[in-house]
């Protein structure tokens, strides 16, 4: 997590999106009185290496310690309600069927390929946790539903999305900085299936992960207004679209 009064941008870690490597390129372009949280994984001896800003200030938090996972709720309760209300909120998205797919290798570490049937009954077990599944996709930059986020970067769009963002927080070349680091990625198979060769093996978890979705669409503006607007590009690679399936 990163509250940069330097770039006035605050940046919210979403899990299995590219935001370690994100925060990483971001780091470079802070200065020393921003809010950094620490990476771990030998991520900070990086950082630090590079002569980036790595973990700083983030013990400075009015009511608690700034964490690297906090939740938008938790960051606006903890910084002065301007900051908030001015810098820009900027976070990582990605498509939920293969976000999942991401989530399952990271929790299963030595499951092979061959093994991925198990991916089906783990979508299965999770799904009983109520919200867990919707609250795992949105819930870190939802406030009550609504989505707090100025500016979403798409992860099947990364360095498109980045190129755009440079010019609005004044970071140039922070899409080619990024391009230099690909953390936690070890945990995934190198599959060279698509999302709809892996879902057509396995209906029964894309089903249940759409009751999941679609049964919080309400609650969470994000499914309403970003992935409802880029149905088309779902279906596409649902339906054999072609696209590869990414290796983290």
């Amino acid at each position: 997590m990163i509250i940069s009064h330097k770039l006035k941008v605050i940046y919210i870690r979403v899990q299995k999106t590219a935001s370690t490597s994100f925060e990483m390129a971001l780091s470079k372009y802070c200065g020393p009185e921003d809010v950094i949280t620490k990476l771990g994984r030998g991520q900070d001896e990086i950082r630090e290496s590079l002569g980036y800003c790595g973990g700083q200030n983030f013990k400075e938090g009015r009511y608690r310690e700034y964490k690297q996972h906090h939740r938008a709720t938790v960051i606006k309760n903890n910084v002065p309600i301007d900051i908030w209300e001015s810098y820009t909120k900027i976070a990582n998205i990605r498509n939920p069927y293969d976000k999942m797919i991401s989530k399952y290798y990271d929790e299963h570490q030595k499951t092979k390929e061959e093994d991925i049937l198990v991916f089906a009954e783990w979508i299965e077990k999770i799904a009983k946790k109520s919200e867990w599944i919707a609250s795992f996709l949105y819930g870190p930059i939802h406030i009550d539903g609504k989505l707090v986020i100025d500016f979403c970067i798409r992860y099947e769009h990364l360095i498109e999305d980045i190129k755009a963002l440079e010019t609005k927080i004044a970071c140039p070349g922070l899409s080619k900085e990024i391009q230099k680091y690909s953390f936690q990625s070890e945990h995934r198979p190198n599959q060279k299936g698509s999302l709809y060769e892996i879902y057509s093996k396995y209906p029964e978890a894309k089903s249940i992960i759409d009751k999941e979705l679609y049964k919080y669409i309400d609650k969470y503006e994000l499914l309403r207004s970003h992935w409802l607007k880029h149905k088309s590009e779902l279906e596409q690679l649902l339906d054999g679209g072609g696209q590869k399936v990414r290796t983290r």
